[in-house]
């Protein structure tokens, strides 16, 4: 394929007229708003205008994630003269018209060297080593010749690794290489920064703020605040560590960073038996090693891995990865604060179930209550209705035996006394009465006629007085038929309790008089 050939995919077609220009497809519509989309996103994370973003992503046939590598591995200067590159963009677009696979990697033979791949390794593995996966950064095409070694070198290269984790599962197995037990790992981190403190806090032109946390609360920080979280593995007897610590982190450039990010940054030193453990974790291979970590899916991952390097250039890999992070960040902010809105309203809605649940159910128990009670009032007027109709009939059943015996009609000898009884009716009878004769000789007269309510009460006319001749038979059933009158539950007392030694001159009745016979049940 010759170098000169057009990208014809991405060539529009100028010469055309508007008018004789086919009309768009759904999916290059969806491919403009995808580029767009990565176009705006490099913008973001670079901080380049349109031109300078078009130009990255056109010649990272727009891998956003090449792009951005290539974009601060080469200081945002892109050398078009890389006709290896060209050859292989050729190469791609002119497969893709033919519709053949297009294999990444395989490019023109550009000049290339060693020292052009960056030392930045992305990865993506869980802090219990359960998942990896790295990347090398890097600008150049392979050539077909170097290509082909890594094919044929694969199966070497995948022999040596399975011996070299066979016999290192079986020298720990024996005991070989065991990592010593943590007893203080708080303690662990703070011999670390006190060293940091003492040997580079004032030489340096960034004080590095470590968190004294350990590790395991410092993962628990970053998940619960979710905020990216860089780690720091020394080795004390490594120079090279040392001067990366003093010199790379501690630089105004990378304390500016981390301060603008709110990046959480915790050290520990190999000497220690947590930063032992925390190296074996992280699959630590050299120091120092610096890792960029963020919270996903419940567990930390490792998104930026990062060995011994200038300051500078430090800077710049960390801000790319700091800003993928936060684009990350943000994401599951946002996806936080809707769970949180979506718990409030949750919870709202709950409360106001529950008030509508507990308003209903005092309703309904009010309901309930009033309900009961005209059920009891009900229930306690008929047993009333009952104990007064058993109450008339007992009366009547005396009036009866009354009216057979014929009390009061007898001869009267002696001194006398005449009484008219008056009934509510209307109608009256008059009768005689023997001053010694007891006055219920007078009650029983008054029940035995017929016109004579059930329950009654008796009176004289003028002066007017209540004759208190009842009977106790009568008063106890009166008291039955009328419970909620007191004047009928008083018991009789006095010379009202026996009415067999009351007689018409002890009552003061020796004169003619009317006598009144009041309806009690009226």
């Amino acid at each position: 394929f010759s170098p000169s050939r057009p990208n014809r995919e991405s060539e529009w077609p100028s010469h055309r007229s508007p008018v004789n220009s086919p009309r768009p497809t759904a999916a290059a519509m969806a491919d403009t708003e995808t580029r767009q989309q990565s176009r705006d996103n490099f913008k973001e994370v670079c901080a380049v205008d349109d031109t300078k973003a078009e130009q990255f992503l056109s010649h990272c046939d727009y891998n956003l994630e090449r792009a951005v590598q290539l974009f601060f591995q080469t200081g945002g200067v892109l050398d078009n003269t890389n006709e290896g590159a060209e050859n292989h963009e050729n190469r791609a677009n002119e497969l893709r018209r033919r519709g053949g696979p297009v294999v990444e990697g395989m490019g023109g033979g550009g000049e290339s060297s060693s020292s052009s791949a960056s030392s930045t390794t992305t990865s993506t593995h869980s802090t219990n080593g359960t998942r990896r996966s790295t990347g090398t950064v890097g600008v150049r095409q392979m050539s077909w010749l170097e290509w082909f070694v890594a094919v044929a070198a694969l199966p070497i290269n995948l022999l040596i690794s399975t011996i070299h984790d066979v016999l290192e599962g079986i020298w720990g197995l024996f005991g070989g290489g065991r990592a010593p037990d943590v007893t203080d790992p708080r303690g662990d981190v703070d011999r670390f920064i006190s060293k940091y403190e003492e040997h580079y806090a004032n030489a340096v032109q960034y004080r590095v703020r470590f968190s004294a946390d350990t590790f395991m609360e410092a993962c628990q920080r970053a998940k619960r605040e979710l905020r990216s979280l860089l780690v720091f593995v020394h080795d004390e007897t490594s120079a090279e560590s040392s001067s990366f610590l003093r010199d790379a982190l501690s630089s105004q450039l990378v304390g500016a960073l981390i301060d603008a990010n709110s990046v959480h940054v915790w050290g520990i030193s190999t000497a220690t038996p947590e930063g032992v453990k925390v190296a074996r974790q992280l699959r630590t291979r050299s120091y120092p090693s610096l890792f960029l970590m963020m919270a996903r899916d419940g567990r930390m991952v490792t998104n930026l891995r990062l060995s011994s390097m200038p300051a500078e250039r430090l800077a710049n890999n960390l801000a790319m990865g700091v800003n993928m992070v936060e684009m990350q960040l943000r994401q599951l902010r946002a996806a936080q604060l809707r769970r949180e809105e979506d718990s409030r309203i949750r919870a709202e809605q709950e409360q106001e179930y529950k008030e509508a649940l507990a308003a209903d159910r005092k309703k309904k128990e009010e309901k309930e209550r009033k309900e009961r009670e005209v059920r009891e009032k009900e229930e306690a007027a008929r047993r009333a209705e009952e104990e007064r109709e058993e109450c008339r009939r007992i009366i009547e059943e005396k009036r009866e035996q009354l009216r057979s015996l014929s009390c009061g009609e007898s001869a009267v000898e002696g001194e006398t006394v005449r009484v008219q009884i008056r009934f509510p009716s209307g109608e009256k009878t008059e009768r005689k009465f023997g001053v010694e004769d007891t006055v219920e000789f007078l009650f029983n007269a008054a029940l035995s006629h017929p016109a004579c309510p059930s329950l009654f009460s008796m009176h004289t006319s003028y002066p007017r007085r209540t004759l208190a001749i009842v009977p106790a038979w009568y008063a106890t059933w009166r008291a039955r038929a009328y419970p909620d009158v007191e004047e009928y539950q008083a018991p009789l007392t006095g010379s009202g309790s026996d009415l067999g030694t009351r007689t018409f001159r002890v009552e003061s009745l020796t004169q003619s008089l009317v006598v009144m016979v009041q309806d009690e049940a009226s």
